[in-house]
Order: structure tokens, then sequence, then C-alpha cells
């Protein structure tokens, strides 16, 4: 396991962005957790690795809270794919009554992380208040 403090506080896609400089060359799977996160079980995040395994696609552990006040609200498809995971902040009144939240638990393949952080730009209204 590589530990890779984040310094300067930028989002997650930095976080993750930072890590991946400590695994240049690594084409396995990378997973990721939120300092503050969703209460969750440790099966449940067994559960992730077994996900990427199976299916080669990124993966994100869910929870659903009675109070999900303070987290990221997710967005789900007419298929009940993930689309989206909106910020408590950026969140519209409909956004903020769902209660199923990011648990703050992510794995996807190296590949693609290294691919998607590089279309990151910090839009929302935590970074516009930082």
């Amino acid at each position: 396991m590589t530990v890779v403090e984040q310094t300067e506080q930028m989002g997650t896609g930095h976080a993750v962005r930072l890590g991946l400089t400590a695994l240049r060359g690594w084409e396995g799977t990378v997973s990721h957790s939120l300092r503050r996160r969703a209460p969750v079980e440790p099966r449940d995040r067994d559960c992730l690795g077994e996900e990427i395994a199976q299916r080669g696609q990124p993966a994100i552990l869910t929870a659903e809270l009675s109070d999900p006040h303070g987290y990221g609200r997710v967005i789900r498809d007419g298929q009940g794919r993930v689309v989206a995971v909106v910020e408590e902040k950026d969140a519209s009144d409909d956004e903020r009554r769902i209660r199923e939240v990011n648990a703050g638990i992510y794995a996807a393949p190296a590949a693609f992380l290294r691919q998607s952080t590089g279309r990151l730009s910090p839009r929302n209204a935590r970074a516009s208040s930082i």
C-alpha cells in the first residue's frame, strides 16, 4: 500500500492525481477513500474490490442514510447507473432529498484514473467558497 498526503486541499480529483504520481507505471486497481466518509461495514468495502475485479470498471461505494446532510448525493440514471455525485452545497432541493450518498470509497483501474483526472476542474460551490 502506498499512502500520499494531500497537503493542499483542492478536492478529491486532485488527491487522486497526486496519488497517481506515486504509482507511475502501475496498471492495477487504485482505491481511494475520503477522510470524512459515511459509515460502512468492512464487508461492503471488500465488495467494491470484487466489483472492480469482475467488471474492470470504476466503482463507488454508496450508502443510504436517514440523515444525509453534509454528504454528496448520488445521482442515478433510469437504468440505475451512477452518473454524478452532487455535493450538498451544489445540490438542488430535489437532490438534497436523495438519501443515497457517496460513502467516500472508490476504486478504479489506474489507466481510467490517469485519463479522467486530467479533465477535471474545480467548478463547484465548495471550490468557489475557498
